[in-house]
């Protein structure tokens, strides 16, 4: 079956276009945006996209090839089988509709009929149309990854193979395979049977999947369902157990308090007014014992009292003595430090007046003085330098006696008579001057102008010669000695006076002077230390007995606040002691403690925890009753015995299932060892044709094909380099794109016609690969209807065939 013609009315940007094809190689040429990539999808969809779909399968499919403002696509196709003509008419949109018209012009209308009538036609299984005879330009380098992705057209290639050099009775092995893995994966899916459970640990009966869990796990899932249904029921029931002994225990104790609380509520009650009455005695034994301390306490404070009255005065009067002492000892310490002091600073006086002095017998010049001395200095020497630094010869030779002035540089003017026949040399650094009465010669160096030179030299001379005079000095040596003798003596005046200020320390020497010839003399006194020492003591001293008067006078006030007298005193004490006898017989008239007690308060913390012990147990005994309702409530219609019985039904169905599943894939990994043979013959033929296409293609640089799965996986380079595929350089896997979609073609059309159609082939290649690849496809186009689109020019030239223009 060939593609004859196709027409678009409308599809995608065109509205209504239609493009007739030749057997063998048809190019169909057209700038970008010229519709080449919507004829490619409208033949694609013609064929194996119906025309009723939902709204997903709408979206992904069709919707991007309805024209702007409106609802439908349509695609009419001819195709041409053994001489027949059959047209098909799809529409997709707000009305889908599909027609077919057959050779005899009979009309089909009816999608799943045309469908089965388009099986019969196409080549290939819908996938196989897209991943292998239908190539777009995108899809070249991906060609392996598009055709592994699709394992009914590897099914089916392999089936194909196979025919050639198995007898399979009409039986797919690669779908016996897969129906065999499916079967083993029914069994073990998401189950670990090393572990003997999920292979998700945390995917246990707690978590379980929902989906995807095989026989052996969901078995296990029931079993384990009722193994924890069967805890949770003994856990009840054991629960109800410990409830029922509890209540039996509880209610015990709670007869055993009331007896007890029954038996001693009347000495209970006895002892609670003995116990007030044992409070009130100690009350009374208490206030007797203030009156006693009382009674002895008041003549002791009151001669407390008259002893410190008469002793303060003396403490105070002392106190005062010594803090004059210390004041008059405090001035004799000032007017000793202040007159030492004072001799120090005298001394240092006198040390920066003799420096001074001293200082006086030198001229002075400073290092300022010095540092501008040497400065004219050094500006004479460089004047100097820089004339010398010329080299000037003038050489007279005397025809007659000559007689001149001479002046060399900075020298002074010279006298010089030259003789007939006499040579006289002058040598100058940057001028030389000859006068004669009749003539003067003026010869410089050319370096500046030297009369500003020797204005400025005689400048700095006469500036020197002043300096000198100024400070006395006949050289720079004299003026540097001046210089640090006076320097030596200037800083010795600088360190006597820094001694001195240290001294003073923030006072001038004529305040210093003042104060210490107005110190009057003192009389010795104690040493300060004694005298403060004794000062301290004094302060205790007085600060205890006037604390300790405080304290005896309050005292007293309060005894004579509470008891006015000490006759009250003992008025007081009678009264207590009559009360008390008569507690001591009402005490005598109450109940006994019970036997086994030999205090009131252990009696009575027994009978009152006997009695919240009662109440408490009561309490609880009504809460575990509660509880024993709600358990009751939660036991289901089942017991656990009738639980247990489901659940060891449940794991010899585990066990069972298991055991099948553990068959099954006996029996797969059998088929796998069966099947496992060299399938090497299979694809030889296969591999033979996509090594002749690439070799050819690529110059033999790429000459062997290893095959897995029933695709290449590897190439050998011609330098015996094995390069895998996922390797390989764009342009060398569009190269191997084209070679395995050519030669699975052949494998799938078999003698009978067919088509192949890709979108641009040769666009990722370099020319000489082009050159190769359009050789290849216009051979292969000697035996198939081949389809081309492209949008170079150059590519259409190249390849040749039927050119169709858009």
């Amino acid at each position: 079956m060939i593609i004859r013609r196709v027409r678009m009315q409308p599809f995608g940007g065109v509205s209504d276009s239609e493009v007739t094809f030749d057997a063998g190689l048809n190019v169909v040429l057209g700038a970008n945006e010229a519709g080449k990539s919507t004829t490619f999808y409208a033949i694609q969809n013609a064929l194996v996209t119906p025309t009723k779909l939902k709204k997903k399968d709408f979206e992904r499919e069709i919707s991007r090839f309805i024209p702007v403002g409106g609802d439908t696509a349509r695609v009419e196709i001819e195709l041409l089988c053994a001489a027949k003509h059959f047209i098909l008419k799809k529409t997709w949109g707000q009305k889908p509709s599909a027609d077919l018209t057959m050779p005899d012009k009979a009309v089909v209308t009816d999608e799943a009929t045309i469908s089965a009538a388009l099986s019969d036609l196409l080549p290939a299984a819908e996938g196989t149309i897209k991943s292998v005879l239908m190539t777009y330009q995108s899809g070249l380098e991906r060609t392996l990854a598009d055709i592994a992705a699709d394992t009914g057209t590897v099914h089916a290639m392999s089936d194909i193979l196979r025919k050639a050099v198995q007898e399979t009775d009409g039986i797919s092995v690669d779908n016996f395979r897969q129906n065999i893995d499916e079967m083993e994966r029914s069994y073990f899916n998401r189950w670990d049977d090393i572990k003997l459970g999920p292979d998700d640990p945390r995917r246990g009966i707690t978590n379980p999947f929902r989906k995807d869990a095989g026989y052996i796990l969901q078995a296990f899932y029931e079993k384990e369902g009722l193994k924890q249904r069967m805890n949770e029921i003994n856990g009840v029931e054991e629960a109800l157990d410990a409830l029922n002994t509890r209540l039996a225990a509880i209610a015990k104790v709670i007869s055993d308090s009331q007896a007890f609380v029954t038996a001693h509520t009347k000495a209970a009650g006895d002892a609670g007014q003995r116990k007030l009455l044992d409070l009130e005695l100690g009350s009374i034994d208490i206030k007797i014992k203030e009156l006693k301390t009382a009674n002895q306490r008041w003549p002791v404070l009151r001669s407390d009292s008259e002893r410190l009255t008469k002793e303060l005065p003396k403490v105070k009067a002392r106190k005062v003595e010594l803090v004059a002492e210390e004041a008059e000892a405090e001035m004799m310490e000032k007017s000793k430090e202040l007159r030492s002091k004072y001799t120090r600073t005298e001394a240092k006086k006198f040390a920066v007046d003799a420096a001074k002095k001293v200082c006086e017998e030198v001229r002075p010049l400073t290092a300022d003085d010095l540092q501008t001395i040497r400065s004219v200095s050094a500006r004479i020497d460089t004047l100097k330098a820089g004339i010398a630094a010329g080299k000037l010869l003038v050489r007279i030779e005397a025809q007659r006696e000559l007689s001149m002035k001479v002046k060399a540089d900075l020298e002074e003017e010279s006298e010089q008579t030259i003789h007939v026949g006499e040579i006289f040399d002058c040598h100058a650094g940057g001028l030389i001057r000859l006068d004669h009465d009749d003539w003067r010669i003026i010869m410089s160096s050319g370096e500046g102008n030297f009369e500003d030179i020797q204005e400025s030299y005689e400048s700095a001379r006469v500036e020197l010669s002043a300096l000198f005079e100024r400070h006395g000095v006949i050289s720079i040596q004299e003026a540097m000695l001046i210089n640090t003798e006076y320097e030596s003596r200037q800083k010795n005046v600088e360190t006597a006076e820094h001694a001195l200020r240290l001294e003073l320390d923030g006072v001038t020497y004529d305040e210093l002077e003042n104060s210490a010839k107005s110190l009057e003399q003192f009389k010795e006194t104690r040493s300060i230390a004694t005298i403060v020492a004794e000062l301290v003591e004094s302060k205790i001293t007085l600060e205890n007995m006037e604390e300790q008067l405080t304290g005896v006078e309050d005292e007293l006030a309060r005894l004579s606040k509470d008891y006015v007298s000490e006759d009250d005193i003992f008025l007081r004490l009678g009264g207590l002691v009559s009360k008390r006898k008569e507690f001591e017989i009402e005490i005598k008239e109450l109940a006994p403690l019970p036997a086994g007690f030999d205090s009131l308060e252990s009696f009575l913390d027994v009978f009152a925890k006997a009695q919240k012990t009662h109440q408490e147990k009561r309490d609880e005994k009504g809460e575990l009753e509660v509880q024993r309702a709600e358990l009751t409530g939660k036991l289901p219609d089942e017991s656990s015995e009738e639980v247990k019985q489901q659940y060891e039904d449940a794991e010899l169905r585990f066990a069972k299932i298991r055991k099948k599943g553990l068959a099954t894939r006996r029996i797969h990994e059998l088929t796998k060892l069966l099947l496992s043979g060299d399938d090497s013959k299979i694809y030889a033929g296969l591999a033979q044709d996509i090594e002749n296409y690439i070799s050819s293609v690529t110059a033999s640089k790429y000459g062997k094909v290893s095959m897995g799965a029933g695709l290449p996986c590897s190439f050998v380079r011609d330098d015996g380099k094995t390069i895998d595929c996922d390797r390989l350089s764009h342009g060398t896997k569009d190269v191997l794109g084209v070679a395995v979609r050519l030669a699975m073609a052949n494998r799938f059309l078999g003698g009978a016609d067919g088509f192949v159609i890709m979108d641009d082939p040769l666009v990722n290649l370099d020319p000489d690969r082009q050159l190769k690849a359009a050789a290849l496809l216009r051979v292969y186009a000697e035996n198939r209807q081949v389809i081309i689109f492209t949008c170079h020019p150059a590519h259409a030239e190249i390849l040749g065939g039927n050119l169709l223009l858009l």
